[in-house]
């Protein structure tokens, strides 16, 4: 009976402690508030008693470290010494999400400053369903973060290149713009989808590039290949294996070509189309500056390789009428001398 009342009492004691116990977050502001006391022995005190409670203080270090006292800012800025991305990176990601337009130099900023963390949560944002746009800026700004993140895990505490940070900025404003466009797009009517070319019409074009002697000549068939990038990469394919005939350009505009379907999984993702008109015009734009880099890209290897053609048949014809010139000398050489009257020889004795 002595037992239980002894328990009893123990219980109604710790319960009693409980509730006049403070949070942790109650306690943590006014330990803060002790790092300014006028004493040394208080601050580091307070200092040493927020750091033993870990984590569950940080929050309240984080709402504070603006504190209007220098020296409460700085032991702040100690405790929170590597642990600050948690707080970052949500702040960051929030204004991309929303989108924020107007504080995205900030956001990319914070992500540069942990850029190891950084890269983990963009990564998980690239494909996000919920998050279209945030999707986009992190596949835009993604590989700079990555090499500065390297960066740091290669060397503790090196400074990161600002031209990672400003290409990405460049990346994020070009995404902004596109954005703008695709607002403007989403009012008007889609346009129309092409018809597929049958695949002798593939061929056909692949031939008229072959056969061509300038870039204009090629010029229509080569929009063709660019417009239905997947049937004609599988033509050219065919081409290269049933023809005698390697052209230079065939193999590098069929891997340009193959590579759109790749780049376009990545915008437009594995799911289905995106049902916002805003998103579905921001698709469409962005492939269609795909396919002008590709258009750009082919163009200029195909017309490279139209100038070589032409340089070498120059070269075959500056040849051929030089080994004319010489068996033309070498005829009227061979004329002369059957035409020409013998010398008579002299029939005066010498002297």
């Amino acid at each position: 009976m002595l037992v239980l009342r002894i328990l009893s009492l123990s219980v109604a004691l710790w319960a009693g402690d409980a509730t006049t116990r403070p949070s942790p977050s109650t306690e943590a502001a006014a330990l803060i508030e002790q790092m300014a006391a006028p004493t040394f022995a208080q601050r580091e005190a307070a200092e040493r008693r927020l750091r033993n409670m870990g984590d569950a203080v940080l929050p309240a270090l984080w709402q504070r470290r603006h504190h209007p006292d220098a020296e409460v800012r700085r032991r702040i800025a100690v405790l929170l010494t590597g642990k600050t991305a948690r707080f970052v990176l949500p702040e960051a990601l929030e204004i991309i999400d929303k989108p924020d337009l107007e504080r995205l130099d900030e956001a990319i900023a914070l992500f540069f400053q942990y850029p190891i963390e950084a890269e983990v949560a963009l990564q998980s944002r690239v494909n996000d369903p919920e998050h279209f746009l945030t999707g986009e800026f992190a596949r835009e700004i993604l590989t700079h973060v990555s090499r500065a993140a390297s960066i740091a895990k290669r060397s503790s505490g090196a400074r990161i290149s600002t031209h990672y940070q400003r290409s990405a900025g460049q990346r994020a404003a070009s995404v902004v713009e596109r954005w703008k466009r695709a607002g403007v797009a989403a009012t008007q009517p889609a346009p129309a989808t092409r018809p597929a070319p049958s695949p002798a019409q593939v061929a056909e074009a692949i031939e008229t590039i072959v056969a061509a002697r300038t870039l204009q000549d090629a010029d229509a068939a080569i929009d063709l290949l660019v417009r239905h990038p997947g049937p004609a990469a599988e033509a050219i394919e065919r081409f290269l294996k049933t023809t005698k005939q390697k052209p230079r350009w065939a193999a590098y505009v069929r891997g340009r070509l193959a590579s759109f379907e790749s780049q376009r999984a990545a915008v437009t993702g594995k799911g289905p189309s995106p049902t916002d008109p805003q998103e579905a015009a921001y698709v469409r734009l962005r492939l269609d500056e795909i396919r002008t880099g590709i258009d750009r890209s082919v163009r200029n290897y195909i017309n490279r390789d139209i100038q070589r053609q032409k340089q070498q048949r120059a070269k075959e014809e500056a040849q051929r009428r030089k080994k004319e010139q010489a068996e033309a000398a070498r005829r009227k050489k061979d004329a002369d001398a059957t035409t020409r009257p013998a010398t008579p020889k002299s029939t005066t004795a010498p002297k």
